[in-house]
């Protein structure tokens, strides 16, 4: 078992057309501090050092995400996260790079706001890095497993397309929700194929298996090279 990513949070500060996520049915909130530690520890147990903070939602909504990152980095965990940038303050990053944040992942639905927080970047000194910057790019289209309307057909150009086994079916990979259910799939914005909690991993009552959902015989994503380690 993997762990891809850790939903903090499933609230976002934007509407974006080409995003499931408006229309999201999913009750929406924030993972405790609890939740996120028992998550952290799950990860570890998995052999990783790396977490990442997002999913379905933008993790600087989340009230704790400095003690987040600083929890990580005392457990030997680089954290690191996906953003839209618009919360980003200079007071924010400095607490961040405190906290351990070496780098973190731009997605830019607001215009300029790449090149803004890399203007905060070199304004404040801090030791972190911009290790990806995504763009939707129209000529690259597909619809979440059509969970948008085909109007709104926008592919993050960081995920691969084409055929065989995806990343969650290579590698037994899993989600944890922001609530602790984990999750098969990063793109399952109604978090339809939970199988259990943190607490089942931990407490060695369940077992991880991949097993395709409803979702899977629409999509054609994350079959490239991506690799959890």
């Amino acid at each position: 078992m993997k762990i891809y990513q850790i939903e903090i949070s499933n609230h976002c500060n934007l509407t974006c057309s080409y995003c499931p996520h408006p229309t999201q049915q999913r009750t929406r909130g924030d993972m405790t501090r609890e939740t996120f530690e028992k998550s952290v520890e799950l990860l570890l147990r998995c052999g990783q050092r790396t977490a990442y903070l997002h999913n379905f939602g933008e993790p600087l909504l989340h009230p704790e995400v400095v003690d987040f990152v600083a929890h990580c980095t005392e457990r030997g965990v680089d954290a690191s996260f996906f953003t839209n940038g618009v919360l980003l303050s200079p007071e924010l990053l400095v607490r961040l790079a405190d906290a351990g944040l070496t780098h973190l992942c731009v997605s830019k639905h607001t215009r300029g706001e790449g090149d803004r927080v890399a203007q905060l970047i070199e304004e404040t000194g801090v030791p972190v890095a911009i290790r990806d910057r995504f763009r939707p790019q129209r000529q690259q289209l597909h619809s979440w497993a059509d969970q948008v309307t085909p109007g709104a057909r926008i592919l993050p150009v960081h995920v691969s397309e084409g055929p065989g086994p995806c990343l969650f079916e290579r590698q037994q990979a899993a989600v944890v929700l922001w609530d602790g259910r984990i999750g098969v799939c990063c793109i399952d914005v109604e978090g339809q194929g939970a199988r259990g909690t943190v607490d089942d991993y931990l407490a060695g009552d369940a077992e991880y298996h991949f097993a395709p959902i409803p979702l899977c015989g629409s999509c054609s994503l994350m079959r490239g090279e991506e690799d959890l380690s």
